[in-house]
């Protein structure tokens, strides 16, 4: 189970309970699994975090960032702020359009993508287009990653015309479009100038966040890429925060404390006993069964991965300038919009 924790509106009464919780927290807090929670009343603590940056606490994150090794939900978790697939899953467990705008099955083992090609981006400036596919993919099917498995599936790729390419299968393979949001593309002429292992220390993506820093088993921070293909809907969309800062805190107590200490805004894998405090001292908490949503990629992701990527019960709970988060299920934040204030909104690893 994974419990989140975010921000309730200002109220009444908030200085006590944060000072209850600090000292609660400390004391400890014995191990549980978490039942479904409802989420908090109106009123509640505001973390200390500036106005434009989103605060997560994670047990833990991927060791280094290359968008193809991983075989856990800490690949997605890790890497989806900063990359893009042909399609994702969004947290209802519903397949939507990414770097894909519409795909189409002409036979049995043929798949269609129809791509972004005007507008997707490269946050070095490199547009995305059929050749990002085939390197992706001559990459995946060459090497020994546990994405691999489902990329030896393809049996060629091919270019129908500058915005559409053709995946043939080496057999009928219905699950493909959505076994292919755990493809991230990548960058043809930075990939080839840079390498591999540059590529890693230095990854360039499409997503809505770009890197700034990152020290494995500690933290990853990104900033915004101000030129995503995700725009603005609308003149009245609010704008969207500067920074998301991902922290590693193996410790379930210690991520229950930085949120009561209002030094994190989401705190991620809680146990029963830390959400029964946070919840009396006015932290909303939300509930998503992971397990029912991952339901329907168990499949393909037992051929990769040799499991499901998730499984149980997720919980968030909030402070009181967040609204609108919400756990994945596969623990990465992707095209779910937050709002953190009434002038900011945010597309935590997304935005579309």
């Amino acid at each position: 189970m994974r419990v989140s924790l975010a921000r309730l509106p200002p109220g009444m009464g908030r200085v006590s309970r944060r000072d209850l919780l600090r000292g609660t927290l400390t004391a400890g807090l014995s191990a549980a699994v978490l039942p479904l929670v409802g989420c908090g009343g109106q009123a509640g603590p505001i973390s200390s975090v500036p106005a434009d940056t989103l605060r997560v606490a994670y047990s833990g994150l991927l060791p280094a960032l290359d968008p193809h090794a991983w075989s856990s939900a800490l690949g997605p978790r890790t890497l989806a702020p900063l990359f893009d697939s042909l399609t994702f899953i969004q947290s209802d467990g519903q397949l939507r359009p990414a770097l894909a705008l519409a795909w189409s099955q002409p036979s049995p083992t043929v798949w269609r993508f129809r791509l972004r090609v005007n507008d997707a981006k490269f946050q070095n400036g490199e547009m995305f287009g059929p050749e990002s596919v085939r390197l992706t993919f001559d990459r995946l099917k060459n090497g020994t990653f546990p994405l691999s498995r489902l990329a030896k599936r393809v049996e060629r790729v091919d270019v129908v015309d500058p915005a559409t390419v053709s995946l043939t299968t080496t057999e009928a393979d219905p699950e493909l479009p959505r076994w292919i949001s755990a493809i991230y593309m990548l960058p043809p002429t930075y990939f080839n100038q840079v390498g591999e292992q540059g590529f890693a220390t230095q990854p360039i993506g499409t997503g809505f966040w770009q890197l700034d820093e990152f020290q494995p088993g500690s933290h990853l921070y990104l900033t915004q890429f101000r030129d995503t293909w995700r725009g603005d809907r609308g003149a009245t969309a609010p704008p969207p925060l500067k920074r998301l800062q991902l922290q590693v805190q193996p410790d379930a107590a210690a991520r229950a404390q930085s949120l009561s200490a209002l030094q994190i805004d989401i705190a991620t894998e809680l146990q029963e006993s830390d959400v029964a405090l946070l919840q009396g001292g006015g932290f909303a908490i939300q509930t998503t069964d992971v397990g029912q949503l991952n339901a329907p990629d168990v499949s393909w992701q037992t051929s990769a991965f040799g499991g499901g990527l998730a499984s149980g019960k997720d919980v968030l709970a909030t402070v009181a300038n967040l609204k609108g988060a919400t756990p994945l299920p596969n623990d990465s934040w992707w095209f779910d919009r937050v709002t953190k204030t009434a002038g900011q909104r945010i597309a935590v690893a997304g935005g579309a």
